[in-house]
């Protein structure tokens, strides 16, 4: 890797010439630093003294090229050139290339980025270190630092995150703009690096109050397992703050298809017979969410509430669980609950008895028939999963179609695990079953690719 750095170096400093004529349009670049109008190395130096950022990185590139020193461009001598030219010239790079109507500049803004980040950890943490240390905090160097760690950062720099906002005045709020910010890259954070909940976790007792919703929204941007424990945790935590920590509940299972727990299927029931409309329609909206099957009587009840806000998520959410797009009749509702709940009884157990079958084609019958079920189509894909270590080819084929048809996020990591099985025909099978289930076609079929980023978009 670091064999390659000069070479790359190089690479991206050649491309960014051409951005030089998109820095004087803008207005960016100081024209007597520019190879145009210097007469000197050394009164060229003084002038680019003067700049920042992006600028001075472009006119230190010219002046190299000028004096004839740019092939003695290292990999060193290239950190050095960022690291004078500070930390705005990541956040200058970035918009430059946006602003360019050019399509070739897409393909170059991506490989500056990559350069200049990807390449530079030891400049980026240096940064972000010196920001952090004490004292005044500029707006722009906390935006610059918070675009850095929303790009490239991972567990271990959520703290760095919070000092980066925290004014550490109880009194004063943080910038509007710099927790905007800061949602973002602790949002990106969390859904890119497995361990940062857990870490967040262990830690929250160290996050101030004034950065608590921008962080728990941040964690329900995150769409994962994980996140979706922090939240039920904090739920059942909470004093006064249920609706907002429903509304990020929702938000995960909305973005990741994920089901939670019976304990948190159980709070969420009992929150949506609350005396509070609002707290009682996020929770009626959030079990259709997280596809609750056993709030459906409490759903069914909720279509004669009092509130139309939560007559009207009683509703999406029993069509949304059922997949049936009935009106708001309760009566209609009950009988056909009733006739599900006859099934689930009666039909259900001799169903599990066939899926253990010797005969390949009665497991076969028993996963056509519960891969035709809607309700509680996460206990059925839990019943179905174990099928996948099947020796039987065929048994295995088929377990991933019905997983496909339940569309049951419980299938995910299981069918993910699939993508390496032999043969062919397993792993095509695998890849779209598992873009049934998530929406995501933009993945190969490639473990690696999906674990950790299957949720929906």
């Amino acid at each position: 890797m670091r064999g390659q750095r000069g070479v790359r170096a190089r690479a991206l400093a050649f491309a960014l010439v051409p951005v030089t004529s998109l820095i004087l349009l803008g207005g960016g670049f100081v024209p007597s630093a520019s190879a145009s109008e210097s007469t000197s190395g050394e009164s060229s130096r003084e002038e680019l003294d003067k700049l920042r950022g992006l600028p001075r990185f472009v006119g230190e590139y010219d002046r190299l090229e000028r004096d004839g020193e740019l092939s003695r461009l290292s990999s060193a001598a290239f950190d050095e050139l960022l690291v004078r030219s500070g930390s705005g010239t990541v956040r200058e790079l970035i918009a430059a290339l946006d602003g360019s109507a050019d399509p070739a500049f897409s393909e170059l803004r991506s490989s500056a980025l990559d350069a200049a980040l990807d390449e530079y950890p030891a400049w980026v943490v240096r940064e972000l270190r010196g920001i952090t240390a004490g004292g005044a905090r500029p707006t722009r160097r906390v935006l610059d630092a918070l675009v850095v760690l929303e790009l490239r950062g991972g567990a271990g720099e959520l703290e760095t995150a919070r000092e980066l906002v925290d004014p550490h005045d109880p009194e004063q709020r943080p910038d509007r703009g710099c927790l905007r910010a800061y949602e973002a890259a602790m949002t990106a954070m969390l859904s890119r690096d497995r361990r940062a909940i857990r870490v967040l976790e262990d830690d929250w007792d160290k996050w101030p109050e004034n950065l608590w919703i921008a962080t728990v929204k941040s964690v329900g941007g995150a769409g994962s397992s994980a996140a979706l424990d922090l939240l039920t945790w904090l739920l059942q935590d909470a004093q006064g703050t249920h609706e907002f920590l429903v509304q990020q509940i929702g938000r995960v299972g909305e973005s990741s298809s994920l089901p939670g727990d019976f304990a948190l299927h159980s709070t969420l029931i009992d929150l949506a017979s609350s005396q509070q409309p609002g707290l009682r329609r996020e929770a009626c909206m959030t079990l259709g969410k997280l596809q609750c099957s056993e709030a459906i009587d409490t759903l069914i009840a909720g279509l004669g509430d009092s509130s139309p806000g939560v007559r009207d998520a009683a509703l999406w959410s029993l069509q949304t669980i059922t997949g049936k797009n009935m009106k708001p009749e309760m009566d209609r509702w009950r009988s056909w609950y009733a006739v599900e709940v006859r099934w689930w009884r009666d039909e259900f157990p001799a169903l599990q008895e066939k899926l253990h079958s010797d005969d390949v084609a009665v497991v076969g019958v028993a996963i056509r028939e519960l891969g035709r079920r809607k309700l509680r189509r996460h206990e059925l894909a839990t019943e179905l999963v174990p099928l996948l270590d099947d020796p039987r080819e065929g048994v295995v084929c088929m377990t991933i179609a019905g997983l496909g048809a339940l569309g049951s996020a419980v299938a995910v990591e299981p069918l993910v695990e699939q993508l390496d099985a032999e043969p062919r025909e397993v792993r095509d099978l695998a890849l779209r079953a598992l873009q049934s289930i998530t929406g995501r076609d933009d993945l190969p079929a490639e473990k690696q690719a999906w674990s950790g980023s299957w949720q929906r978009r």
